[in-house]
């Protein structure tokens, strides 16, 4: 029994790094031979393949290989590979077709589903599916209007100066900046005077002056001492004066303008009126009086003493004498004798 015992120990030693053992003392393994285990029981020993009344198949134990690695009962040996899922690393599937481990999932608890979309695993593949309004660019969902990842290429689309990207219909499009507008392919400055309005024309230069442009057309701007005149940039009235017969727009355009600023500029019967710088007649020779006269007295031949009602204030009628100091006749009705018109004084 010695001897024996001995030389069972010796062969349990040489084929023990690759013979499979049970891990349920219950099963019996022949090592050598090619048979299949057997698995004792209450009522006998069941070969594999058999199957007791009401029970399904006995299976083997699970063998104790090395990780991707199987049991092959038919040898009794570990062979690279695997039967099923749990025999290979984490991270990697069992292909049972082939009974090797590849790099995959096993299940969706493996997989990571990507912002905006889901994920399921078929075939150890995870597989990733966007949502609606998404689209995948590599492991990501991308919104469709995302000017980075545009359209089923995933372009990033261009940007240029003064402008925005975006994606439309998975085409990349850019628009021009509020204040910028196209130009031959780049966005100009609207208040550029060299890329002035949709043509994008140069504004001409102006001499004592700079052209400008407000968005649309162009324009010019003045030099001190200069104003706006057209296309012109000339003195300011308001610096210079103006020449006969003109009167200087001080409120407005700063532009001599024609028309009377004096009294003296008109005839000897006639005054300034201010308001229009224009000439008018101081009296009426009518038997009644026209439209803007109004009668200062009647006369005895029944005629009205007629004057301009738009004569200025402190205007003086003198019978028979001459106008007062600081006054001025500009013309005279005749009723029983001259009552001249008195005009105050150009101030």
């Amino acid at each position: 029994m010695r001897f024996s015992s001995a030389l069972f120990a010796s062969f349990a030693v040489a084929i023990g790094a690759i013979a499979c053992s049970s891990s349920a003392g219950s099963e019996v393994l022949q090592p050598g031979t090619g048979d299949l285990p057997t698995t004792p029981t209450d009522e006998g020993t069941v070969t594999p393949g058999e199957e007791e009344e009401g029970k399904p198949p006995a299976l083997p134990a699970t063998c104790p290989c090395p990780v991707e690695s199987y049991c092959d009962l038919s040898s009794n040996t570990c062979k690279a590979g695997c039967t099923r899922d749990e025999e290979c690393k984490a991270g990697r599937f069992c292909d049972e077709a082939t009974r090797t481990c590849a790099d995959g999932c096993r299940t969706v608890a493996d997989c990571k589903a990507p912002a905006n979309g889901d994920v399921a695993c078929a075939e150890g593949m995870c597989k990733a599916t966007c949502d609606a309004r998404f689209h995948a660019c590599g492991a990501a969902c991308k919104a469709d209007t995302d000017p980075t990842a545009c359209g089923t290429t995933c372009t990033a689309c261009p940007i240029r100066t003064n402008a925005t990207a975006s994606c439309e219909g998975g085409a990349c499009k850019s628009a021009c900046n509020a204040g910028f507008h196209e130009c031959a392919g780049a966005c100009a400055s609207s208040t550029s005077p060299l890329t002035c309005g949709a043509s994008c024309t140069p504004c001409p230069g102006v001499a004592n002056g700079a052209p400008t442009c407000d968005g649309g057309a162009c324009g010019i701007k003045c030099n001190a001492g200069y104003v706006p005149d057209g296309n012109a940039c000339v003195r300011d009235c308001v610096v210079t004066g103006c020449g006969a017969f003109q009167w200087c727009d001080a409120t407005a355009t700063h532009l001599c303008k024609a028309g009377c600023e004096r009294h003296d500029e008109c005839g000897s019967a006639q005054f300034c009126k201010i308001a229009t710088h224009t000439c008018e007649n101081t009296t009426s020779g009518q038997r009644y009086c026209p439209a803007g006269f109004v009668a200062r007295g009647r006369c005895s031949d029944g005629r009205d003493m007629c004057v301009n009602a738009s004569l200025p204030a402190g205007t003086q009628h003198v019978f028979g004498a001459a106008c007062p100091g600081g006054t001025t006749a500009r013309g005279s009705t005749n009723c029983s004798g001259d009552t001249w018109v008195c005009v105050p004084n150009d101030p």
